[in-house]
């Protein structure tokens, strides 16, 4: 498994911004309901682990929402390696834009 760790900043307030973090956990099942299966998540207040098959792939991670940033550790498969930088570059212009105030 080929790893992804990534911080990104915000100023809203903890609540807010784990509230943004769920809701798009659920857009993205929306979105792209037809290429995911198995999308599970579990919260302990602000942590939470994720799992999910994309194409027969399986991803797995953790997300820790604090009044200061979001941080977001996962396993992507090896094969999906050559592709690491392009999917951290989409989840962070993503949650970016999610986090903004």
């Amino acid at each position: 498994m080929a790893k992804i760790k990534m911080k990104i900043n915000h100023k809203l307030t903890e609540a807010e911004a784990l509230k943004r973090i769920k809701k798009l956990l659920s857009e993205v099942k929306d979105e792209y309901g037809s290429k995911i299966t198995g999308l599970r998540e579990k919260w302990k207040e602000n942590k939470g682990e994720f799992a999910f098959s994309i194409m027969n792939y399986d991803i797995l991670g953790t997300l820790e929402v604090t009044s200061k940033d979001a941080e977001l550790e996962g396993d992507i498969p090896w094969s999906l390696g050559l592709f690491k930088k392009r999917i951290e570059k989409i989840i962070k212009e993503r949650a970016q834009k999610l986090l903004k105030k």
